[in-house]
Parts: structure tokens; sequence; C-alpha cells
């Protein structure tokens, strides 16, 4: 396999418009009455876990939702293959629906890897899934897969159209095993940042850069606040007890919010402690998943945002969502995040260190930097409008959206790259 170096997509190639067509009896997902052919249909095949649907269990759902939203609104066709309660699924086949697990009770409940039992619950899925594709070859123009599974990777030979796979995580043995990289007309990889796309690659799997963004319009600024927040999965790799530890050690208040993905790490290392804060300075308060509005409010009302991986993040979607609000972020340099996002005033990333005083110490020593500019008012002013900037700047959907459409529009033959309304001939 020859050593192609990733590419980063950045320009728009299809032009959005939009007109839905109508389900029938004969066609209830409403896929042969689709526009053709710059509107694409598009599968988009989620991950089997969790809904894709409000509060967003993490930064795979909410941006796999953020994306099938933004594609629509340009027009395209697009159906979701995803667990049953999630939205968009008034366009999907039965088939196409995954449903719901139940998680052995005698299981110790963990946000990493699924039981036996369940990873064949998801095979089972995601096999009916790409079956759906193979027998109605005329469905579909692409396929974007989203799902850990390996099971979409067995398929790829036998789909009678091309696949996209974004890779949200590190590589993953089980995935590794699977995937092919040398035929990227029929299936291409996309990863979130360079460093990821190192990482595959170092395992056999060229992938292409392209970066999440964020719908900054669902993200406002606004003036900031008083208190530290801290937002993400409640797991030991996003690490929230550090983040304690740094509004402890500042005298801060510190709001978190978030699903609880491992709930014994959980109770042990964040409940427990803010319980005790609560009747100490500084406050830790905990509420929980928020939806994304509610989440945009507290990140907005929000002095500096901490953001305190201890596993290599591939991106870094909460710190494009802070950037968005307007609110600073102090964060450890792990994986894609010192990649994607540098060392400014906006984002201050200190180096990881496998002691957790010392990693604590380091987070303080920075966040007292921005808690310095943030009590002047036109040093506020600034580096929150200089977030809000970047964000919208670098990180925008709009810019993820198009590039996602330039790589659809590159598995295309020449000859179905018309303009829109041509016909099909």
């Amino acid at each position: 396999m020859s050593a192609v170096p990733p590419r980063t997509y950045s320009s728009p190639l299809f032009a959005p418009e939009t007109r839905w067509p109508a389900p029938s009896a004969a066609d209830p997902a409403g896929l042969d009455a689709a526009p053709w052919p710059r509107r694409l249909r598009v599968l988009v095949v989620a991950a089997f876990r969790n809904p894709l649907t409000q509060p967003h269990a993490g930064g795979l759902e909410s941006h796999v939702w953020t994306l099938v939203r933004s594609l629509r609104q340009r027009g395209h066709h697009v159906v979701l293959a995803a667990p049953e309660g999630s939205d968009f699924l008034e366009h999907t086949p039965p088939a196409l629906v995954y449903p719901a697990f139940s998680w052995p009770p005698d299981v110790e409940r963990t946000d990493t890897e699924l039981p036996p039992e369940v990873r064949l619950q998801e095979s089972d899925a995601l096999r009916s899934v790409m079956r759906y594709v193979v027998e109605h070859p005329g469905a579909f123009d692409v396929v974007h897969n989203h799902s850990l599974s390996p099971e979409p990777h067995l398929w790829v030979d036998r789909l009678p159209i091309p696949m996209v796979t974004t890779l949200h995580t590190p590589p993953l043995p089980e995935l590794c095993r699977v995937m092919d990289s040398s035929s990227p007309r029929r299936h291409r990889f996309l990863v979130v940042s360079r460093y990821t796309a190192d990482s595959w690659a170092r395992e056999g799997v060229l992938a292409d850069v392209v970066e999440n963004g964020v719908d900054t319009a669902l993200w406002p600024p606004s003036e900031g606040g008083p208190s530290l927040c801290w937002f993400g999965r409640i797991v030991p790799e996003k690490a929230p007890h550090l983040a304690i530890e740094v509004a402890r050690h500042l005298g801060v208040p510190l709001t978190l919010a978030g699903p609880v993905g491992d709930p014994a790490y959980a109770e042990r290392r964040v409940f427990a402690p803010a319980a005790g804060a609560q009747h100490r300075a500084p406050a830790v308060e905990y509420l929980g998943p928020l939806c994304q509005k509610e989440l945009s409010e507290l990140v907005g009302s929000s002095l500096c945002t901490l953001v305190t991986p201890v596993w290599d993040e591939p991106f870094g979607q909460v710190v494009v969502e802070s950037l968005a609000c307007g609110t600073p972020v102090v964060g450890i340099r792990r994986g894609g995040m010192g990649q994607v996002f540098g060392n400014e005033d906006d984002v201050r990333l200190v180096e990881p260190s496998r002691f957790e005083a010392l990693q604590v110490a380091r987070l303080v020593k920075e966040t007292r930097k921005t808690l310095a500019l943030h009590r002047q008012g036109e040093e506020r002013e600034r580096l929150r409008r200089r977030a809000r900037y970047r964000a919208v700047r670098h990180f925008s959907m709009e810019a993820a959206v198009d590039a996602v459409e330039e790589v659809y529009g590159s598995l295309l033959p020449a000859g179905e790259r018309t303009a829109p309304g041509a016909p099909r001939g």
C-alpha cells in the first residue's frame, strides 16, 4: 500500500436547495422520488449504543445529529440508520432501525466496551442495514458510516454504491483487522484531525482529514460569568475529577454537565467530592445531561471551560463548542487537541503528566491567567470576541459540511456531477 498523505477538504461542491420527496405506500422511505443529482440520497449509519436525540450521549452522537440536520437543510435526502428513539427516523425503513438493548444486570456498565451478548445484537443490527443496501441498489447514492462496528466493513465489496467511514476514535483493534483503504473509489476513510490520521496510518489505514464543525447559530456568544464549567461524558478518560480539583485550588465555583458513562467512577470521583463541596466554598454543582440549548447557555455564562482528557482525544469537540460561545478554554494537550488548537489566549493547553498533583498544578496556573484577563472588562471582551471569531472562522459546521459534500462528490462518476435540475440520463 503506497503511503499517500492525508488530504484536508474545505471547498463546497454542491449548491444548497431544499425540496423533499413525499413517501408513498410503494416507497415508504421516499427514496425513489428523491431529487437528483446534486441533492444526494445519503444513508447515514449511526453508532449502535445511543439514540441520536437530546441530550446527546457524547460528541459522536452530537456530531452525527448535527451532520444529518445540516445535510437535510441543504436539500439532500438523508435516511438515518440508528437506534430506536433517535430523531430523524421519519424516512427510515424498519430494517434500518436498531432495536433497543438492555445492559446485562450482572455486568458493570462502562462507556468503553459492550458486553459480548450486546456485541452480537450490534452486529445483527448493522448486518441488517448493509443487507438492505445490497437488496435496494437504487435506494442511495452513498453510505456514510459512523458506527464503531466491524460489520459494515465486511460488506464493502458487495455494496452497489460507495461508502464513506468517519473514524471518530483512535485505532480500535477490532476495526483494524477488517479495514482496507486500498480501494479509495469504493470506500473512503475520514478522520477528524491530522493526529488521528497519523494514528490510523500506523495501523495501515489511510484516511483524509475533515475536522468537526460546530453550528455557531446553536452556540451563540454570550458575556460569560463568575464560574468555571466542565461538560462531557462522566467517564475516567475525560477526568472531570481534575476540574473539581482545579476549582478547589482556585476557590472558584464549578458547574459540571453531561451523561454518566461509568457509574462507579462517577460516584467515587465526581459525585461524592461534589456533594462534599456543597457545604463549603467553592461550590461544585452537577446538572446532569443537558439539551443543547441548556448546555450552550451554561457554557456561554461561564468564564472558562476546563477540558481534562487523560486519553488521546481525536479532536476536542467541547473546545469548539466553548469557543463558539465566546468562552475560553484551559485543557490538557492530549491527542488531536494540541495539533488542532495550538496554544493562544483563548485556548491554553498544558502538557500531560501521569502525576495527578502536577497535572492539577499546571491547569491551575493556566486557568489563573485566564481568570486574570476575565476580570478586566476590555480584556474579557477581547478574549471572548477572539474565541468566537476562531470558532466561526475555522470550525463552522458550514465548512465541515462543505468538506463532506466534496468527499461524496469525489466518489460519484464524473457524468453524475451535473448541474442541479439536470436530467438523470
